[in-house]
């Protein structure tokens, strides 16, 4: 070909650029791989993703291909390659191109692939530091590892008289070719291809191909991406042939909408080598017919084309309806070759703020994605990409950002066929250089202009004619980086118009606002542009809260709101064998025969620096097996919403969120009934007819629930798949699922029919013996040593005593900064606090039915200035209530100790007991601000419970559990209720070997099992992993709270389903604090003998005995200190004060609260104080106290309403 006349149309298509080709004889005097000046030398232009074919009929066939195997003119270069692994470049084989160069004892090396994977050099992550000493503008050289491959091939005979052209679609990254020992050019950016004119280098026969891979170069400034540093050839190597002087080099086509988005306009440039040829153009639709169809002769090396087509069919995510166009270069009549391109008709634009898709402002609901696989490393497969695209697909997530680099192209291809919106991002990043004083961050340098040009418009040329990309990305945290943005931002709004720019580290150039890890109600105000979060919810390890407030309290209702893109899509772990001195373990657990390494696991040398796990922060898997961070995700990026209306009734609103599709095109609903899990009725949701971006009121025709006490009827409906919803999605997916409890009814506890359990002191030890059961308790300690059925089999060791820590998610890491706790984390005392729990009460009450006993024990617990009472109620069934009460000392207490990680009651359980039933959410695990797992009955195992993440972690939990058994293979074993839900976890593994293994197969194994039986845990937060604790709703509060559950053993004979038809399954608590209130004494209720005004109970005391209803029963004057006294007439033994906030008017509710109790009104002992309002107030005191009057009120700095709904006084005989 005419070499001068390409290099002359590659001086235009950068005119308004730095230059960046040279010439091919141009080469570097100094090694360009330490040259800034130095980016590439010898290649040829970049241009658009193309393949040719011999005619038009074979374009059209492979149109679809995401590889070009059957065009003749393409022979691939993969497989095994020769290879050397140098140490540095001074150690390499200078002269391994020469010809006669003999390397027979060169090891092979798949080609692509990542050299490290086949065990040369040092596999590295880090996140932002440099992998390698930071010297700008010097790549190192001390270590700095070479690869060089060789292989040989032969040139088809039919090639002859044509341009061969070398292609390289990935190498990290830089490298020199030559062939048969000339020296034909140098290439750095890694992330986008790289052509060679290698026709004068050919020889007839066989040819030598050498290729000199560097680990790093100066470009290698700008690739300091969050991923591994991996080097050589990793994507493919091909050869493809081309006319020598008669070629389409290049083409730019804008399939835009029109007409209100109705009809479609095509505009197309071919840029040809050849004015003397012409260009067939003609645009087919999916069923193969062309709609259009044109001629056009280049001038001046340019032919142009455009067309009208009339009711489009317009592509989007939803609706990923696609033309094929092909080119057909004739000259004399004769076919030169044909080129197919895949077209979408599609409109980006922004509009008063908003931004729009055909018209429409679409939400991106994305995830960030990096090039990894387990297997595979950083060489993707298409294969691994499809199954990508089913993942996104069947979770619905529409919207790729190619974090941080421009990906595979055949990615592109898939993205247009199966619908995902991409944000096409370009290989910058220098996260780790900023400006110091006199030295420049290289983003702030001049000097870095033309790397950073070079690799954006390198990208723009290869994808811009891809319909799937709908935004430009300047690349990712590149620091005090308005230098090099100012001049890329002018070239692209110059040379590739139509779509908006990104860029997170330069908003004033960028068309929208971006932002990291933003709070959920973030919306940048004062901005004349929409807003993206192109990184939020950091999904490492047990993560993804918050969710819910990211997407149903702000980004639905914001229309400027974009969207966002999970940080990230996928762990990038690389997958090991187990050590041998591991081995032992596999089969045990989650103990698998290999395992995905992160950071440190190659940490050998000292040229190996490690940012450890950091890399493990996806929604799935190194092998894509999901988190449940995925469920969140799908759950709230569903299409389809249900809002209750009336939902006892069965009636409410279906709110579409799809954007193009009308909901029964794609969907259909069912309902399902559930009584206490179980399901008792379902039907069809018929009426979907909900066009995109409306609702509709629909109507269930719901059975009768009888209102049986203990049930619980819970409302599921549901949203499947059909066949026209993705090729990627099998028909009758679920979709989408919401579900509401429609009621249930309080239990009415049954009389137990058994004889009170009998007790017996024994040294340090207090014995309980039931029918069916031996309890027996420390009474130094306050711990349950040893719970045993009746047939002497251990249920429980060790508890319960209170939890108020768990091992650490990746998240809780990120709450603690060198050693220690941030402002708002937990405190480190919490770790031990309910080890040392230091119990100075034991007491022993009976209920006034003789039918239980009850057992308390009350202390204090030191490390948090706090006190925690653990009471049972034994029946003589063997059953039991567990309660637990707890309650700081001080507010200082409060302020200095935070909350803790989790508030309950933990135990050990016999081993044999692995079978698990339960009635909650799941079936994978959920956690406060991640629970959105449907309820139901689920049945696993303990090892089943566990949830494998990259590092071992606290996982597993259950929330909002109903009840849960836990069994032998016989059925028999312990069953425990809630009071009425609980949150439970069960493990082979104590918090101590959680937390200090890095990997499962490290973790030692106990044969018994650690239970927890929680009344909360803190959420597991997510807004980012270094430092954002969970929002306030999902902490913990520190303050006085008191919950219980029942636990009943549990035979082959009277198995979950037995137990749970002859007992009620939620029941009122029946300890001395909490009995109810026919059957415990009632001191008093709202009878105020004096305050501070004499206004007295509203509506009258008769009607608040019996249902304590109102809203405002009692109120003073605004008072700075107001009161009410109750007089008991006489001195009577207080156990328990339960006072009732008003309902109405949150801001109006009584704060401040102090209760006081004195026998002589000059006396008076303060049993309890609490700072915010409550709805419910209960003061319980550690052991009856004797007391004839109580008085209640607040101390305010202000004067203020002393307003209340009522209070009741319990005693004990």
């Amino acid at each position: 070909m005419n070499r001068i006349n390409h290099f002359k149309v590659a001086a235009l298509l950068f005119l308004s650029a730095v230059h960046l080709l040279v010439a091919p004889s141009a080469f570097a005097a100094s090694a360009a791989w330490q040259d800034v000046a130095v980016i590439q030398e010898g290649v040829e232009t970049p241009h658009a993703t193309m393949m040719t074919y011999p005619g038009a009929a074979a374009a059209l066939k492979n149109a679809r291909a995401s590889d070009y195997k059957n065009s003749p003119w393409y022979q691939s270069l993969n497989g095994d390659w020769q290879f050397n692994w140098s140490k540095n470049p001074a150690s390499r084989p200078a002269d391994f191109w020469k010809a006669g160069y003999n390397t027979e004892t060169w090891q092979s090396i798949p080609v692509p692939s990542n050299w490290g994977k086949h065990g040369h050099g040092t596999p590295i992550y880090t996140n932002s530091r440099y992998p390698f000493p930071y010297n700008p503008p010097h790549a190192p050289v001390e270590y700095n590892p070479v690869g060089s491959y060789v292989r040989t091939f032969t040139v088809p005979h039919s090639w002859k008289e044509r341009a061969t052209i070398l292609h390289f679609e990935g190498v990290n990254s830089a490298f020199y070719v030559w062939v048969n020992g000339k020296k034909v050019g140098y290439s750095e950016g890694s992330r986008t291809p790289v052509e060679f004119d290698i026709s004068p280098y050919l020889k007839p026969g066989e040819n030598k191909l050498a290729v000199e891979v560097y680990r790093w170069c100066t470009g290698s400034y700008f690739e300091d991406q969050d991923f591994w540093r991996l080097a050589g050839i990793f994507r493919p190597v091909w050869l493809w042939s081309r006319d020598m002087q008669t070629r389409i080099r290049d083409y730019e086509s804008f399939a835009t909408l029109k007409n209100g988005y109705k009809d479609g306009q095509f505009d197309i440039t071919a840029f040809c080598t050849d004015d003397d040829a012409d260009v067939d153009f003609a645009l087919l639709d999916a069923e193969g017919k062309t709609v259009a169809a044109g001629n056009s002769k280049p001038v001046n090396g340019k032919a142009k084309w455009g067309t009208e087509i009339v009711g489009v069919n317009a592509w989007t995510a939803e609706t990923p309806n696609l033309y094929t166009l092909i080119m057909t270069l004739k000259k004399g009549g004769r076919v030169v070759e044909s080129i197919p391109q895949l077209v979408g008709f599609r409109s980006v634009e922004i509009k008063n703020n908003i931004f729009l898709l055909n018209g429409v402002p679409v939400k991106m609901k994305g995830v960030n994605r990096h090039e990894s696989q387990a297997d595979l490393w950083q060489a993707d497969s298409v294969e691994n990409m499809i199954d990508d695209f089913r993942l996104y697909k069947n979770n619905n997530i529409n919207a790729v950002r190619t974090s941080h680099y421009p990906h595979d192209w055949r990615f592109y291809q898939l993205a247009n066929i199966y619908g995902i919106y991409v944000m096409d991002e370009a290989n910058n990043e220098s996260h780790g250089s900023r400006t110091r004083g006199e030295k420049l961050a290289v983003a702030d340098d001049p000097a870095w202009i033309p790397v950073f040009m070079n690799r954006l418009q390198r990208m723009i040329f290869r994808d811009r004619n891809q319909p799937c990309v709908v935004f430009w990305s300047l690349g990712n945290e590149c620091c005090d980086a308005r230098v090099v943005s100012e001049p890329a931002v002018e070239w692209i709004r110059n040379n590739a118009p139509g779509r908006p720019i990104h860029a997170c580290f330069y908003n004033e150039g960028s068309d929208m606002e971006s932002r990291m890890y933003a709070p959920p109600e973030w919306l940048e105000t004062g901005k004349n542009k929409p807003t993206i979060l192109c990184e939020y919810s950091h999904a490492m390890g047990n993560s993804n809260g918050t969710l819910k407030e990211y997407w149903f309290d702000n980004i639905y209702k914001k229309e400027r709101h974009m969207g966002g893109y999970i940080w990230d899509w996928a762990d990038q772990g690389l997958r090991q064998p187990v050590p041998e001195a591991f081995r032992k373990n596999i089969g045990k657990g989650p103990v698998k025969e290999t395992f995905f390494a992160y950071g440190r696991w190659w940490n050998k040398d000292e040229y190996a620096p490690s940012d450890k796990n950091f890399c493990m922060n996806g929604i799935v898997a190194s092998d894509r097996t999901p988190h449940p961070g995925l469920g969140a995700v799908k759950h709230v990026y569903s299409y389809l919403h249900v809002l209750p209306d009336e939902p006892e009734k069965g009636k409410f609103t279906l709110k579409s969120w799809f954007d193009f599709v009308n909901a029964e095109t794609v969907l259909t609903g069912r309902w399902v009934l559930l009584e206490n899990g179980r399901q008792i009725a379902d039907g069809t949701i018929a009426d979907l007819d909900i066009p995109a971006r409306s609702e509709k009121t629909v109507k269930i025709d719901l059975p009768a629930m009888p209102a049986v006490p203990g049930s619980e009827y819970v409302l599921s409906l549901s949203f499947f798949a059909k066949d026209a919803y993705s090729p990627l999605v099998q028909t009758g997916t679920q979709l989408a699922g919401w579900q509401f409890v429609l009621g249930s009814k309080p239990a009415v506890v049954k009389p137990v029919k058994e004889p009170m359990p009998k007790v017996q002191k024994s040294g340090s030890s207090l014995l309980v013996k039931t029918r069916n059961g031996l309890f027996e308790f420390s009474r130094q300690t306050g711990g349950l040593n040893s719970w045993k059925n009746g047939d002497g089999v251990e249920l429980l060791s060790g508890g319960f005593r209170p939890d108020f820590w768990r091992a650490y998610t990746d998240n809780d890491w990120g709450g603690f900064v060198n050693g220690k706790p941030i402002k708002t984390m937990s405190h480190f005392n919490w770790k031990e606090a309910g080890e040392n729990w230091v119990v100075s009460d034991c007491s022993l009450t009976q209920l006034p039915d003789k039918s239980a006993v009850c057992v308390t024990f009350a202390g204090a617990l030191p490390d948090v200035e706090a006190r925690a009472t653990v009471s049972y109620t034994i029946f003589g069934s063997g059953e039991a209530v567990v309660k637990m009460f707890y309650s700081p000392n001080n507010p200082r207490a409060i302020e200095e100790f935070k909350a803790p990680l989790r508030m309950g009651l933990r135990a050990v359980m016999n081993e044999q007991f692995e079978q698990v039933a339960y009635y909650g959410r799941g079936p994978d695990e959920t956690y406060p601000g991640r629970s959105f797992e449907p309820l139901g009955i689920f049945k696993t195992t303990v090892d089943g419970l566990w949830h494998d993440y990259p590092r071992p972690q606290e996982n597993g939990a259950r929330n909002h559990t109903r009840w849960v058994s836990f069994t032998n293979n016989k059925g028999g074993g312990i069953l425990f209720t809630g009071e009425p839900v609980f949150i439970f976890g069960a493990k082979h593994y104590d918090r101590e070997t959680i937390n200090e293994s890095e990997y499962s197969f490290e973790m030692k194994r106990s044969d018994a099992i650690f239970l927890n039986i929680d009344l909360s845990q803190m959420g597991v937060g997510g807004i980012n992993s270094w430092g954002r604790i969970p929002i306030a709703p999902y902490r913990i509060q520190n303050q006085p709270v008191e919950y219980a559950f029942r636990m009943a053993p549990l035979s082959a004979k009277q198995n979950v389903d037995s137990w749970l038809q002859s007992r009620p399954m939620e029941v009122e608590i029946k300890t001395y604090e909490s009995l109810s209130d026919g059957e415990r004494i009632k001191i008093a209720q709202n009878q105020v003998s004096y305050s501070t005004v004499s206004t007295q109970w509203r509506p009258s005391a008769d009607t608040l005995v019996t249902t304590m209803e109102g809203n405002c029963s009692f109120h003073t004057e605004a008072e700075k200190e107001p009161w009410l006294m109750i007089d008991l007439k006489e001195h009577r033994p207080i156990s328990e004060i339960v006072i009732l906030n008003r309902d109405d008017q949150q801001g109006n509710r009584s704060k401040n609260l102090h209760v006081w109790i004195s026998n002589d009104q000059q006396n008076w002992k303060q049993v309890y104080k609490a700072g915010k309002p409550q709805g419910r107030w209960v003061v319980l005191l550690e052991k009856p106290q004797s007391a004839r009057y109580i008085k209640i009120g607040l101390i305010n700095e202000q004067p203020g309403f002393f307003h209340l709904k009522g209070v009741k006084v319990y005693g004990v005989e």
